[in-house]
């Protein structure tokens, strides 16, 4: 599977593997910016990316875990996953400084690829992530984050059709994320709605309206 970034931005398209329960690595690329993320039983695990100041070294030169000469050791061109594997493994870093380290780094790998409107995107459903990893990457809050960055008329062309129904979920995930517009919208509506209703008795104006459904969509509370 291969598209567009302009027509499935990635936080749809990880919403789509969860729904489908997909699996495998997603690559993305943007001005020669290349991410890899991967899923599995439709569940993020991990991703990583060729820019260097986001690689795990320059994460650790910033956190001043480990010192200078200890990380001169380690060959440059170490995948960041094997550099994790051999610091720990050499007592150079312990266990959990290396998950809260490396999960702080995933996240920021996403915050970059999550707001890509132009660019590829393949899914290739073959190739699995070995390693067992520990990360605490808060998934929902990052794609709520991503949404609030987007362009308005990006996110207005999400919706082409005004008669499309609105779905509040029965039971939706509990996030404590939300901005007090969107609580608001949320309030408005306790049953399917066409789009052009919701617009009409939001009093926030269509742009705004439609940045907030995205947003809750995103989030897991609106389908």
């Amino acid at each position: 599977m291969n598209g567009q970034l302009s027509e499935q931005p990635l936080a749809e398209l990880i919403r789509e593997i969860s729904a489908k329960s997909l699996g495998g690595r997603l690559s993305l690329e943007h001005d020669r910016i290349k991410v890899v993320t991967y899923f599995d039983d439709g569940n993020f695990r991990y991703a990583a990316s060729n820019v260097r100041t986001l690689r795990l070294r320059e994460y650790l030169k910033k956190s001043a875990l480990i010192s200078d000469a200890d990380l001169t050791r380690f060959n440059e061109l170490l995948p960041d996953l094997e550099l994790r594997k051999q610091l720990t493994a050499q007592n150079l870093l312990s266990t959990n400084a290396a998950e809260q380290l490396h999960s702080r780094q995933v996240a920021d790998v996403l915050r970059v690829a999550l707001v890509w409107i132009e660019g590829t995107w393949q899914l290739d459903a073959r190739s699995h992530l070995n390693e067992q990893l520990n990360l605490s990457v808060d998934l929902d809050s990052l794609l709520l984050e991503a949404s609030r960055r987007l362009p308005a008329d990006f996110i207005a062309s999400r919706f082409s059709n005004e008669a499309e129904v609105i779905t509040p979920l029965p039971e939706p995930l509990i996030n404590d994320n939300l901005l007090p517009a969107e609580v608001f919208l949320l309030s408005r509506f306790d049953c399917p709605m066409p789009l052009r209703d919701l617009v009409a008795i939001s009093g926030l104006g269509e742009a705004e309206t439609l940045r907030h459904v995205y947003s809750l969509a995103l989030a897991g509370l609106l389908q």
